[in-house]
This record gives structure tokens, sequence and C-alpha cells, in this order.
């Protein structure tokens, strides 16, 4: 079957990506879709517009949308045995889609671009079967409304691409799925439960998946990971649950977690990076950065990167079509190709620091030396 990517001529909001080239799990988005259409044999052509399509029996999405194979695979079989009904398909209510698809609606099903016709009717909103794994974080009550904070994970994903933080996390979700997809090749004995994939560290261990060449410090501690050629990692550091890019170096006790860290990066001693995403050639010193992203050539200096609202409030973040509520409690900072933040920089959560921004630092105290000459 031909499936019809259709061209938005849409770059990702203020980081400028052509939508294609966004990085997805060490690959890029078009590549990406491309792997997941061809795994059940159908192949993924490109059009300007829907009205190319000569058929009347089709399936179409946007370059901007990004879908998990095992979603497809739902989306095919729903296609097989029922081939002469429209659809739309949809994302259930919950807990899982609330957090990683933002801005979604928490009362109702939640329509996305991917859409199936069969001659002229009018596609019906088809759900999305999706099996959602329960994971949750205790928080201080102080910050969130709730103590506990959902971190679910699902093989079946669908989101659209609006802003680097819609990427984010795009690649959350399939880099925690991607661990417990392998997680479930192994002894029944050893698996995870669902819900505690943290917690079994073993079995963590057991699904690592290292490159060539990489120089792994005998006391670091790697679980959940995917390691690409020639990655260092120091003393003590902590990689769990990450994608790490070739290339890339990881200093003495810095801890990289449920992350997605791209090609050549320099994570600077000490630091802390979750839930986040980095292009290539980023350098980041002095964290924590949490729920952020960082542009191609970013560099950040001990920066205070903001990733709560103290009254509570859901984030809002900025978008092409204005600001909008993300949804999220917890929502970091997005930083932009090529830019540098100086060290005692504060940046507020949801902000996008624009490509090719220098900040300096800011100067509140002024020295006076004493001159021997005078």
């Amino acid at each position: 079957m031909n499936v019809y990517r259709i061209k938005s001529n849409r770059p990702v909001f203020s980081f400028g990506d052509e939508m294609g080239d966004v990085p997805i799990l060490g690959t890029t988005l078009s590549t990406w879709q491309e792997e997941v259409i061809a795994n059940t044999g159908d192949h993924l052509c490109d059009i300007e517009h829907e009205e190319e399509i000569a058929s009347d029996t089709y399936c179409a999405f946007p370059d901007h949308i990004v879908l998990s194979k095992k979603a497809w695979l739902h989306i095919r079989r729903k296609i097989i045995s029922e081939p002469a009904s429209s659809f739309r398909v949809a994302l259930a209510s919950g807990t899982f889609n609330q957090r990683y698809v933002l801005g979604s609606d928490p009362s109702s099903p939640t329509p996305t671009d991917i859409v199936y016709r069969a001659g002229e009717t009018d596609p019906s909103l088809w759900i999305l079967p999706q099996e959602i794994f329960q994971n949750a974080a205790r928080l201080p009550v102080p910050l969130l409304t709730e103590p506990v904070y959902h971190i679910d994970f699902s093989p079946e994903f669908v989101s659209s691409l609006r802003n680097p933080f819609d990427l984010l996390w795009a690649n959350t979700a399939l880099n925690i799925a991607r661990a417990y997809s392998v997680a479930r090749l192994i002894p029944k004995r050893f698996r995870p439960k669902p819900g505690r994939l943290r917690t079994h560290h073993r079995t963590l261990r057991l699904i690592n998946k290292r490159g060539k060449g990489c120089e792994i410090h005998p006391t670091a501690v790697i679980e959940g990971c995917v390691l690409g050629d020639n990655v260092s990692v120091g003393a003590h550091a902590v990689l769990r649950l990450a994608h790490i890019g070739s290339g890339t170096i990881i200093e003495d006790q810095a801890s990289v977690t449920q992350s997605v860290i791209g090609e050549n990066n320099f994570i600077a001693n000490k630091n802390h990076v979750s839930y986040s995403l980095t292009y290539p050639e980023v350098f980041l010193i002095h964290g924590p950065y949490q729920f952020a992203v960082f542009g191609c050539e970013a560099s950040v200096f001990a920066t205070i990167s903001c990733d709560v609202r103290i009254d509570k409030k859901n984030i809002v973040m900025p978008t092409a079509d204005g600001l909008i509520d993300s949804g999220q409690p917890l929502l970091g900072v997005a930083y932009g190709h090529r830019c540098k933040v100086a060290a005692g920089s504060i940046i507020a959560p949801g902000r996008i620091v624009p490509n090719d921004l220098v900040i300096q630092p800011p100067d509140h105290i002024i020295s006076r030396f004493n001159d021997p000459a005078s």
C-alpha cells in the first residue's frame, strides 16, 4: 500500500529546522517515518498537496507527524480489517497522552492528522489502541497540585511537532518505549514489572547496547541505554534509560537519565541532565537541566534553567499560533541553535532562547583594583 506524506512547508517554530531533519532517536524524522512505514512492507510517497493523490482509497499524514512502529501496526490492521471505512486516528484521554502530547485535552480524545480515506465518506474518529504502563515519580507537594507526577510509557505513540518542546516529548516517549520493548525480549524472571522499570537495575543492565570504541570507566553505572560509537563515560557517572550519540563525552560524576543526547556532545563533570534532548555539538556545564532542549552547537554555562511555576499553574509555551497551555506542570527551556548562555543567567520555564543569541553574564559587582602606580 502507498502511504502519502504531505509536505507542510512548516519549519520547527523558532529553531527553523526543516521538519524532516529534526532528530528522532539518533536519526531524522523523515528517515524514522520511512522506516516505520517500510516495517509493514508499505511505501511512503512524498507529495505537496493531498489533491495530488489519484486513488480514492489511501492513508496520508503531514510531514510533522511522529509515530511509533507499533502505532502504525494498529493503524495498518484497522485498514485491512475495515478497508471501506474512512477514519481519523485519535488518542484516548489519559495520563500517558496528557504527558507526552502537549496541550492535549484531558477530558476527551485528541484527533491526530493521520487519516485513512475510503471513497468520499467523511472519516470518523478511531481511538488508537494503546497499552499503557503506569510509571510515576513522587515530587514535593509545595510545587505541584498532586504529589505524583505521571511518566507512563507506551509502545503506541503519535504526536504532531509544533515547537522544540513537542520534539522533546516525542523523543522521550519513544526512548522509554524502546527500553521497555527490548526488556520484553529477555527471560521473564528478569523483566521489569510495569510501573517499576527504573527500579529493576539488573534488568536494565541486560538491555544496554554499546557501539564500537567506547571508553567506559569501571565505576560508571549504565542501565537501559544505547551508546553510539566512541562514547566516553567518566568515573561514577550514571546513565539510565538514555540514548547517547556517537563521539559524546560524559565526564566524571555526571548523570544523564531518560534523555536523548546527540552526537559529539560534552556533558561536564557533576552535571545532571534529565528528560532532555540535545542536538549535535552541545556543550553543557553545571546543571541541572531538566525537561530542556538544546539546539545544535548550543553552549550553556551554569545557567538556572527553571522548569516549574511556583503558582502551581501549567506552563505556557510559544508556538506559531501564539502562547498555548502546554498542559504540563513541569517544562524547561529550549535553547536555540548556536546560542551561548553565560553563567548566572536565569531563564523562566517554557521559554525558547532564539538561535545565535549570546547572553552575557550578569554584572552586579564592580571590583576596584589598587593601582601600584597611583
